[in-house]
């Protein structure tokens, strides 16, 4: 779908998707409005029971793991994240991470080596963001 996807979500009604990936970290630049106690809500309210949410969360600069583990925690959801060697030109790893409720997935990816995330101090919200504090 064409245009900001948080908004493009929030559009559609109902639970329809078991995935919901978000994947708009193209640089060392943090999409904020895409990290917040709001937008985690949209998401949410767009998975089918047991669905998950996939962020890729790879930055040079910045620790995102924290920062999406305190929306899980916040949300009542679980939240695991995973690192690896990347095999992009200019970065030397890729972080990736799920949210979503102790199901049958959350499960799987726990028994392969997905770690729980640890909790940040601050959450995130669409009116405060503390990028300095994901450092």
């Amino acid at each position: 779908m064409a245009g900001d996807g948080r908004v493009s979500i929030a559009a559609r009604s109902g639970p329809a998707h078991d995935l919901v990936m978000v994947d708009a970290f193209s640089s060392d630049a943090i999409p904020i409005h895409l990290l917040t106690r709001e937008a985690l809500a949209v998401y949410r309210r767009a998975l089918t029971g047991d669905g998950i949410i996939a962020f890729h969360v790879s930055n040079r600069f910045f620790d995102l793991f924290p920062v999406v583990g305190r929306l899980a925690e916040d949300a009542g959801l679980l939240s695991l994240g995973r690192t690896a060697l990347s095999q992009l030109d200019g970065s030397l790893l890729t972080s990736a991470v799920v949210v979503g409720i102790e199901g049958p997935t959350m499960v799987a990816l726990r028994a392969r080596g997905w770690v729980p995330l640890p909790s940040g101090p601050s959450l995130w919200t669409d009116d405060r963001a503390d990028v300095l504090g994901a450092r």
